[in-house]
């Protein structure tokens, strides 16, 4: 008696149907193409499995292939899953600076968040492809946040793999540009951090200032918005919409005429910060 083949859908709502011997899958079955093959001789009763996923008295054999698109197995209902986050790096900024750190991304064409902290500051610098993205550090963001970014060398970083995109782009220069006009921004940021240390810290009127100064019409505005209260030189710069050099320059001099003096930052607004951490 010649040999037939049933094939019994491992989906309970799909029914086999039976005609001359051969069975015709349909729907969710020719979809999936997950099924059992039993092969008996003249006898078309469906054997259960035991615990073992095997037939008794039968030879069963399980084949599976997935014929569904990608995008149909990250979704559920139709509805597209969040995007995953895998920390895949770790380690000290004294080892990998961040500048050898984005180079390495780079390279990888990677796309996620490389996060860094160093004491009470935390920063991040957001990866598209290898490309610089986003930077933030407390309020700042952007190339005065990625450029400060560069001149931490003490702390830890975390790289995590995915994850989802900042709102916005604040970054369009290519990475090899970054990193030049960082470098030149830090030598010039380097030579005010003996007199006011970070971005972060405030600067204020002098309660003794000495009796004979010169005030150039450029420092004015600086010195009439810390009449009332200390402000931080990133805040200073916001307000009077000027660059943050320009500002630190300024403030730098009113300290060393001895018309302001400079105080620590707020714990709660560590915005900045470009001293060697």
């Amino acid at each position: 008696m010649a040999e037939r083949n049933n094939y019994i859908p491992t989906n309970p709502n799909i029914q086999p149907t039976n005609s001359g011997g051969t069975n015709d899958l349909t729907g969710e079955a020719q979809n999936s193409r997950s099924y059992l093959r039993h092969n008996t001789s003249g006898d078309n009763s469906t054997s259960r499995l035991n615990s073992e996923g095997q037939a008794p008295h039968s030879n069963y054999s399980l084949r599976t292939s997935r014929t569904e698109p990608l995008s149909a197995a990250l979704s559920k209902n139709g509805v597209e899953q969040e995007p995953t986050i895998q920390e895949v790096l770790h380690g000290s900024l004294r080892a990998f600076s961040p500048s050898s750190l984005l180079s390495l991304l780079n390279i990888q064409k990677a796309t996620g968040h490389l996060r860094m902290r160093s004491n009470k500051f935390e920063g991040y610098i957001f990866v598209d492809r290898g490309e610089v993205y986003d930077a933030g550090l407390g309020s700042v963001n952007g190339a005065l946040a990625l450029f400060q970014l560069f001149g931490w060398k003490q702390g830890e970083f975390t790289f995590e793999l995915g994850g989802a995109n900042p709102a916005r782009r604040t970054i369009e220069a290519s990475l090899p540009v970054l990193q030049v006009r960082a470098t030149l921004w830090l030598d010039n940021m380097n030579k005010y951090m003996p007199i006011i240390p970070s971005t972060s810290h405030r600067i204020a009127v002098a309660n003794e200032p000495r009796s004979e100064v010169v005030i150039e019409p450029y420092q004015w505005p600086v010195l009439t918005k810390i009449v009332s209260r200390p402000m931080s030189i990133s805040m200073l710069a916001t307000e009077l919409n000027q660059d943050l050099m320009t500002v630190t320059r300024i403030a730098a001099d009113l300290v060393k005429m001895g018309v302001a003096v400079v105080y620590e930052p707020e714990p709660s607004n560590f915005d900045t910060a470009t001293e060697d951490n």
